[in-house]
């Protein structure tokens, strides 16, 4: 698979791990309030802490790794949206909304040759992009 794929199909996998990063931290608040309600002297059956403000931290450190994969998200699109009508267009569908080239093709009344064609085309201009990023990074 080619990196400007690889690149492109980090939104998946980016969409993917904030929804189970997003389960995980409303596990954490559900724990951290659960614990700060409980009285005194209780005992409490869990694995992990028993401190609220704890489970509150985790929670939080969460969501900072959930905001970074937004960003990277974001940063993907960016990409996306520097592209030129049609790739930019076919290239949204594809990763972001995870259409399949036939789908892509009848939503813009064209054969799906014409959504692989124009992905192609599309890809060596998400190469040149990805060499500027690189070259201005560095």
């Amino acid at each position: 698979m080619s990196r400007e794929k690889e690149y492109l199909r980090q939104i998946q996998k980016i969409d993917e791990d904030i929804a189970n990063m997003q389960m995980d931290a409303e596990m954490w608040r559900e724990r951290a309030a659960s614990l700060g309600n409980q009285q005194e002297g209780e005992r409490v059956q869990t694995s992990g802490t028993t401190d609220p403000m704890k489970s509150l931290d985790m929670a939080m450190d969460i969501e900072k790794d959930i905001e970074a994969l937004y960003m990277k998200r974001k940063e993907i699109i960016g990409v996306i949206q520097r592209l030129p009508r049609p790739h930019s267009n076919i290239f949204y569908k594809r990763y972001v909304l995870g259409m399949q080239f036939k789908e892509i093709a009848a939503t813009c009344h064209k054969q799906e040759s014409w959504a692989t064609t124009n992905h192609g085309r599309g890809l060596l201009l998400v190469k040149q992009i990805l060499d500027n990023m690189e070259v201005t990074n560095e």
